[in-house]
């Protein structure tokens, strides 16, 4: 296999992890808290919005670090086997969606299902991550603030997060059920070893996983 040196997909997705999980035990503590949100002055009130805004932040960088894991991986496993050259001139304008639709079918053949899951997932956390980072501003007074929390679903922002952090996991099942050699669940850091066969989930993706309801394949 061909290895390259000061890629960080591994790190982002460590990043994405850890804080989602920091987000759920904020958003879990803001659950076990009984208050009247329609009184602004209600102490209770406060302090759970406090922490659910504090999940939200945390939600946030999890699906900001999902999205670059996943753009850096599939970079780094075209220019591995494509090389730098071809990989800068004809495919990093690519949208992410389309990396990862491009690249492993001109590696291996194959493609990854357009219509499945793992690509439904992807679609999704580049629309949300574009609107994260190109958010629109808006006048700013205490009460609007407020209104605005709470006018969004609680479990907008979690389940955000969720998905993206899904589409990591299942994107790179997929294309190391297309390609082993591939072995991107390894090369994220979400599981040990380079072979299928030997292939074991780490602590906090098993963790994940079970939360999220996905089954891990060989």
């Amino acid at each position: 296999m061909v290895a390259r040196f000061l890629t960080y997909s591994s790190t982002y997705a460590k990043i994405a992890l850890d804080h989602f999980f920091v987000g759920e035990t904020a958003y879990q503590e803001a659950q076990a808290i009984s208050a009247d949100l329609d009184d602004f002055y209600d102490y209770d009130a406060l302090v759970r919005r406090e922490k659910l805004w504090s999940s939200s932040e945390q939600y946030c960088v999890a699906v900001c670090f999902s999205a670059m894991a996943l753009e850096s991986f599939i970079y780094d496993y075209a220019a591995r086997l494509l090389g730098d050259g071809y990989v800068s001139k004809y495919l990093d304008k690519l949208d992410a969606v389309s990396k990862w639709l491009v690249i492993p079918r001109l590696i291996t053949g194959k493609e990854l299902s357009p219509g499945g899951r793992s690509m439904e997932l992807l679609r999704e956390l580049v629309r949300q991550r574009n609107q994260m980072i190109h958010a629109k501003s808006r006048p700013y007074t205490p009460e609007a603030a407020m209104a605005y929390l709470d006018a969004q679903s609680e479990e907008d922002d979690r389940r955000t997060a969720l998905h993206a952090l899904q589409a990591v996991y299942l994107l790179a099942q997929d294309l190391d059920e297309l390609d082993p050699e591939a072995a991107c669940r390894f090369l994220l850091g979400i599981g040990s070893s380079y072979a299928p066969e030997q292939f074991t989930v780490h602590e906090p993706w098993a963790k994940f996983l079970k939360q999220a309801g996905i089954s891990v394949k060989g």
